[in-house]
C-alpha cells in the first residue's frame, strides 16, 4: 500500500483520488503529528465490508476456506502446470 505525505495529498488531491479509484488500491496519508489515515474508493470499501460480513459467519468462513483449498488443489495439480 502506497504512503504519501499530507502535503503531497493536499497539493495533488484530485490526482491522488483518481489514483485510488483507477488502481483500486487504498493510499495511506502520513500526518506527521497525527494518526495516519487511509483513503480508499467507495467500491473498495463496499467490497471490504461485504467480505467482512461474509466472514462474520463461521459457516460462511469455513465454506470459503474449503473452496479456496479446492481451487488451489486443482491449480497445483501436474496437469495444470
Amino acid at each position: 500500500m502506497k504512503t504519501i505525505s499530507f502535503t503531497e495529498a493536499r497539493d495533488n488531491l484530485n490526482s491522488v483520488l483518481d489514483q485510488v479509484v483507477n488502481e483500486a488500491e487504498p493510499i495511506v496519508i502520513n500526518r506527521s503529528r497525527e494518526a495516519d489515515v487511509v483513503v480508499m474508493s467507495h467500491h473498495y470499501y463496499n467490497s471490504l465490508m461485504e467480505t467482512l460480513d461474509l466472514l462474520r459467519s463461521a459457516n460462511n468462513s469455513a465454506h470459503l476456506g474449503r473452496s479456496i483449498a479446492q481451487y488451489k488443489e486443482r491449480w497445483a495439480s501436474p496437469k495444470n502446470q
